[in-house]
């Protein structure tokens, strides 16, 4: 019980507001997506050297991450979000972290996560494929277990991070505060009206087609076949065929074309 708790951000004297653990839990959200367009803009205007941060863009920020939480929890008892909060994770007995909490905690900060961010990544582009009719038996059996197994981690990982009965309690309490806030919110969004009208900007004209483009026009640029079932990489705006352009990225992440920085869950279908 006492592991458990540690991965609460709690205190005996002081129980932190819903608002704090909201507000920290949306900072530590923000760590990753934030870190991500940083990488990818490097990788997109410094290809020949940051490239490798489109495709090893997780792996980097588990590192990163992880020492930036072993930092926090170390000398403050806290994650990086929980402390800016000024948050302190404490025992049910009111007690200091030991070093086996801290290590706990760091696993469910930083390794749970990474993981559960692979398996979706994975699970997404095998939907892809199974809704595209591309997947063999063999890899669908496999698929549909995965299923099984991914939701009961979700909920395993889920269950882990629930809110104490406490902190329940106290935000059944501030209800109505947050409601009076949200509609506050929502007068002052509506009061604010528009200083222009879309039907007024110019209309700006297409691009010219470069000769590459005119090379690969209605065809596909790694097969140079006729698109079989058209999918567009909006990195570089080049139609593939699904099957070419998804096994590609799958193992280059990035765009055959123009060597731009992509991952396999950017392409779009096109229904033409």
């Amino acid at each position: 019980m006492a592991e458990n708790a540690a991965n609460f951000t709690f205190t005996y004297q002081n129980k932190p507001s819903i608002f704090e653990i909201i507000a920290q839990k949306s900072l530590n959200d923000t760590l990753h997506p934030a870190l991500q367009k940083i990488a990818l803009f490097l990788a997109n205007n410094f290809p020949q050297k940051f490239n490798w941060l489109n495709k090893y863009y997780e792996e980097t920020f588990l590192v990163l991450n992880g020492f930036l939480q072993y930092h926090y929890l170390k000398y403050y008892d806290a994650s990086f979000s929980e402390n800016f909060y000024g948050l302190k994770r404490v025992l049910v007995s009111n007690e200091q972290l030991t070093k086996h909490h801290k290590e706990l905690s760091l696993i469910f900060l930083v390794v749970l996560p990474y993981f559960r961010r692979k398996m979706e990544e994975k699970l997404a582009v095998i939907r892809i494929e199974n809704a595209e009719g591309y997947l063999t038996k063999k890899k669908k059996m496999v698929y549909d277990k995965t299923i099984i197994i991914s939701n009961q981690f979700k909920n395993d990982f889920f269950s882990l991070s629930e809110l104490s009965f406490g902190l329940v309690r106290n935000a059944a309490t501030t209800f109505l505060e947050a409601t009076a806030f949200f509609l506050q919110f929502l007068h002052t969004w509506n009061a604010q009206k528009s200083n222009y009208s879309m039907t007024d900007l110019p209309n700006v004209p297409p691009p010219p087609l470069d000769n590459r483009a005119k090379t690969y026009q209605g065809k596909c640029p790694i097969c140079l076949k006729p698109w079989l079932i058209p999918t567009v990489l909006p990195a570089s705006g080049y139609i593939f065929c699904f099957r070419c352009i998804l096994r590609y990225l799958s193992e280059n992440h990035r765009c055959p074309v123009t060597h731009l920085p992509a991952k396999p869950l950017d392409i779009i279908r096109l229904y033409i």
